[in-house]
């Protein structure tokens, strides 16, 4: 009797646990739109060699001591940016460098490190002295696309460019730095977040369904300028159509997790958000258009943050629901 198509969840439910339409749909804008950004040149590249220093000075290829009490003193080193760029394959030009790490002017062999990307730090397999001076070639996202879900909201970091502070350093000495690197939020920034209600009409007789579901994109920077370019740019996005994903497939998959494991490292033969949604790899799920966009600046009454709210509703047909 458990087989009778009438006693199940329709949708291909199968385990309550599956990622939902409207998880596929976050992560997807998400990974869209950093994908996206990357092509269209927003990041920076950092390097020791010509030296790229701080517009008040300070040079922005060290690193700075990190006092995390997950890890034995003096094996992290953070960036004065998070969000250190991961991805390969990107267009622009030029494209963002590979990470080269030094100790004391001497280059490190990558045996005896690795890159946490999200976070923008270094860690060591060997403690180094905190008075050493540590440096790196990177680059990093100038915008950052995060969920709206997470405490994002709880440690925006202003003036994060100003490596000329002492407090950059070293983050015993607290300031701005002086918190771990997960909990900071650098400007600009683009918080995402799929909206809990949703609108379904029939998509064709025999089954199927048109989803009508919201997605806001809550926009924070530090110049009006940068707010005033990405609310436009994530507007002018209506009427485009991207894939997404289906999350579900890929943690079935033993290739699973397709892009960084928990250490924030590129796994082995990692994906990025092309290859996922490429016709014949198996995980593209839905097509979504965005539609019935609209935008409007937040009223913060002050000269030193700046932020908008774009709104748009993601058309998407389930042939199956």
């Amino acid at each position: 009797m458990s087989n009778i198509e009438y006693l199940k969840l329709r949708n291909g439910v199968t385990h309550w646990l599956e990622d939902s339409v409207g998880e596929n749909l976050k992560y997807s804008v998400i990974d869209f739109y950093k994908w996206a950004f990357l092509e269209a040149g927003a990041y920076q590249t950092i390097t020791r060699s010509p030296a790229t220093s701080g517009v008040y000075g300070g040079d922005r290829f060290r690193l700075g001591y990190a006092d995390d009490p997950r890890f034995t003193a003096g094996t992290v080193w953070q960036g004065f940016r998070n969000e250190w760029v991961w991805e390969t394959g990107v267009s622009f030009n030029p494209q963002p460098t590979s990470v080269n790490v030094y100790v004391n002017t001497v280059q490190q062999p990558a045996t005896g490190y690795y890159v946490d990307y999200p976070r923008g730090r270094v860690v060591f397999s060997t403690p180094i002295a905190t008075g050493a001076i540590v440096q790196a070639d990177y680059s990093h996202r100038t915008v950052n696309f995060v969920s709206a879900s997470e405490p994002w909201f709880r440690e925006v970091m202003f003036d994060s460019y100003q490596v000329q502070r002492a407090d950059f350093l070293t983050s015993t000495a607290g300031g701005k730095w002086g918190r771990l690197s997960e909990t900071r939020r650098q400007l600009p920034m683009v918080g995402v977040e799929v909206v809990g209600t949703a609108k379904y009409k029939p998509y064709q007789i025999g089954g199927g369904q048109w989803i009508y579901q919201d997605v806001v994109f809550y926009v924070y920077a530090e110049r009006e300028s940068d707010r005033n370019k990405l609310r436009d740019i994530i507007s002018d996005q209506n009427d485009r159509i991207i894939w997404l994903y289906d999350r579900t497939l890929m943690k079935e998959n033993n290739l699973w997790p397709f892009f960084l494991d928990s250490r924030g490292v590129p796994v082995s033969g990692f994906w990025t958000y092309p290859s996922v949604v490429a016709e014949n790899n198996g995980f593209r799920f839905l097509n979504g258009r965005f539609m019935e966009t609209r935008s409007q600046n937040i009223d913060i009454n002050n000269d030193w943050l700046w932020g908008a709210v774009v709104r748009t509703t993601v058309e998407m047909i389930n042939p199956y629901g």
